[in-house]
């Protein structure tokens, strides 16, 4: 059992179903069963990126951008006299990822080469811009990862919710079509984390103009089983 489905879990049992059955019928829909006749599907709700090819969830470019840069950072070894703060900004859809390291490794190269170095800000053609700095700080490091923004991220919220859930509840749609006339009842419940638990009065503005088959949709926190929204 996952993380969103010992969560959900703990929603159904605090939501008075004592005994929900965890995957009824083996590792096929639904994840669970309660009063015997409510299939219960479950799914992280998720940021993801949607290119032609298909979606992409935000973390599957984040954390390997994340990583592959803290790699090359640490490469140069130590500072012999300053420190350098290293940020990086980028959109999913402008990033290449697979240019990244060759990209940044020469600007990187190019900027320890100048006599009189100073603060730059630039974009690479890979789509990522690089901002460097003196730290005030002297550490180990001759440069030091500062900070970094997907601006993707920042897209109005409710917009992000809408979009993420509307493909959700397809994906989910799809999984359970053939098996509907097992039970008498279906729920989706999907583990909100883009915004971690949206509230009450955020519920128009969310499931406005959303059309589903579902008998009942749910928004969960992460966090507390006891924090949702249902639709």
């Amino acid at each position: 059992m996952n993380y969103c489905e010992k969560i959900t879990k703990d929603f159904l049992e605090f939501s008075g179903y004592k005994n929900p059955v965890y995957e009824p019928r083996g590792n096929v829909t639904p994840d669970f069963l309660i009063d015997s006749n409510i299939g219960v599907e479950v799914r992280r709700l998720n940021q993801n990126y949607f290119s032609t090819d298909g979606k992409i969830g935000f973390e599957e470019i984040e954390l390997p951008l994340y990583y592959n840069f803290k790699e090359i950072l640490s490469s140069y070894g130590p500072s012999k006299k300053n420190t350098w703060l290293v940020n990086y900004y980028f959109q999913n859809s402008r990033l290449r990822l697979d240019d990244v390291k060759s990209e940044v490794k020469n600007f990187l190269d190019e900027f320890i080469s100048q006599k009189n170095k100073k603060t730059i800000n630039t974009e690479l053609s890979c789509g990522l811009t690089i901002e460097i700095f003196k730290s005030p700080t002297q550490y180990k490091k001759l440069f030091k990862l500062g900070g970094h923004i997907n601006y993707d991220r920042y897209n109005w919220i409710y917009e992000n919710l809408k979009k993420n859930i509307k493909y959700c509840i397809k994906e989910k749609t799809n999984k359970i079509s053939e098996y509907r006339n097992l039970y008498d009842k279906w729920w989706l419940v999907l583990v909100d984390m883009i915004s971690y638990g949206a509230d009450n009065y955020e519920k128009e503005q969310i499931m406005d103009n959303i059309n589903h088959e579902w008998d009942k949709i749910v928004i969960l926190s992460p966090y507390d089983e006891k924090k949702y929204l249902e639709f």
